[in-house]
């Protein structure tokens, strides 16, 4: 959603009158009440109740139960309860958990569209749920405009590519994610590899960005790089990973005495914990969720970022945000999974890092020790090169241009 926090004051400056419909206090991973203050005073945040999914989960699996974001995998430890429960998620429940949300947030929307007269409508998915609320609009209101985001793919989302739902929910996501694609306006795509993937449509590429601003002030904050060399992870493991080749690459520097792994507000599991332990309890740190900008003062302040490229089918289409303030903080980034894909385009395209594949580990281990050997010697290393395309400024520019061909005569009202 960081995506739409960027765009937002790009939309007020073009003069849109810009609402947004949201949950109240539904189910999320995690809350930065810092990207607050992101949200233009300009723009109206409407509410809704949102039924709390995670309360259910608690009821029938215990305290300890959590909603799976993002990450629907079993393994040997899972309950026979929790097993039954991703079942009922994957073959029952269509896009996803937050479908629940629509039997109030359909008649809020209809509610302010009397009472405001949009022109254009944006949904914005993961949840695809979402898109659901636009279709529905569109559906009812003929004239307006709805432009549907994909921040990530729908019938081909890694954790349904890996989970392998029955056929008739495979069949259920793919007629409503192609209904939402044929009957909206105009559909973003953050990867080219999603816009070709996906029929025929009006398909535009918007890229996530970064915002330039917020890393400027990112890169001031860290004065002085630390002694050490920092080799970051930022943001949770998911479905795909390859986080024993992560660990096979990371030993081969545990011998220097000033090496510091850190996972920032990573999901490490019980299995990960143990070979952290194992491989040296003091060169780890295992930072909890912060807000956004400490996040990305811990980016600027490493020598190393890492970046999972989960192994599915379908992972060359696969960007996160992540990478884009990887890119745009300019340190080196050490990109390890499945090779060939647009986020390794990216990173060779701007000179900002190495991808290496689990058949490359001596290679990876290689270039891992140059840039320690680089550090150690002093020697200053090249940021990622001529990033501006994917700024939020750039990405904006490109948003406005399609939204004023969407309404070249309305008085740009929006939600």
């Amino acid at each position: 959603m960081q995506r739409w926090l960027r765009f937002l004051p790009f939309l007020v400056g073009a003069g849109y009158e810009v609402h947004v419909l949201a949950p109240k206090d539904g189910d999320f991973p995690y809350r930065d009440e810092s990207l607050q203050t992101k949200i233009p005073p300009e723009v109206r945040v409407h509410h809704t109740s949102a039924p709390k999914m995670g309360k259910w989960l608690q009821f029938f699996g215990g305290k300890e139960a959590k909603l799976p974001h993002g990450d629907l995998s079993v393994d040997k430890k899972t309950s026979l309860l929790k097993r039954v429960l991703l079942w009922v998620r994957l073959n029952l429940i269509f896009p996803d958990l937050r479908v629940f949300w629509l039997p109030a947030a359909i008649p809020k929307a209809c509610q302010l569209h009397r009472e405001q007269g949009f022109d254009l409508v944006i949904s914005t998915g993961p949840p695809h749920s979402s898109h659901l609320i636009g279709l529905r609009l569109k559906k009812r209101l003929k004239k307006i405009k709805w432009v549907a985001d994909w921040r990530d793919p729908w019938s081909e989302i890694y954790y349904l590519k890996l989970q392998k739902p029955l056929p008739h929910a495979r069949y259920i996501q793919r007629h409503l994610q192609n209904n939402v694609l044929q009957k909206a306006d105009l559909n973003l795509l953050i990867s080219r590899h999603l816009l070709e993937q996906l029929p025929a449509a009006n398909k535009l590429l918007l890229r996530n960005g970064y915002d330039h601003e917020e890393i400027e002030a990112a890169k001031q904050a860290v004065k002085k790089q630390e002694a050490a060399f920092v080799i970051s992870y930022v943001g949770q493991f998911t479905m795909g990973q390859d986080v024993d080749f992560l660990m096979d690459v990371l030993q081969s520097v545990m011998d220097k005495e000033d090496v510091k792994v850190r996972f920032i507000g990573s999901n490490v599991s019980a299995e990960l914990s143990e070979r952290i332990q194992a491989a040296g309890k003091d060169k780890f740190e295992l930072l909890p969720f912060m807000p956004h900008q400490q996040a990305l003062e811990q980016m600027a302040a490493s020598n190393v970022l890492l970046l999972l490229i989960n192994r599915y089918e379908g992972y060359q289409g696969m960007l996160t945000t992540k990478l884009f303030e990887y890119l745009g903080v300019g340190v080196p980034i050490l990109a390890l999974g499945p090779r060939g894909g647009e986020a390794e385009e990216l990173i060779q395209t701007h000179q900002a890092g190495a991808a290496f594949d689990t058949d490359q580990a001596d290679q990876a281990k290689e270039w891992l020790s140059q840039q320690y050997q680089l550090h150690k010697s002093g020697h200053p290393v090249e940021a990622a090169k001529d990033t501006a395309d994917l700024s939020s400024i750039r990405q904006s520019q490109i948003l406005l241009n399609a939204l004023s061909c969407l309404l070249p005569d309305s008085n740009k009202s929006e939600s």
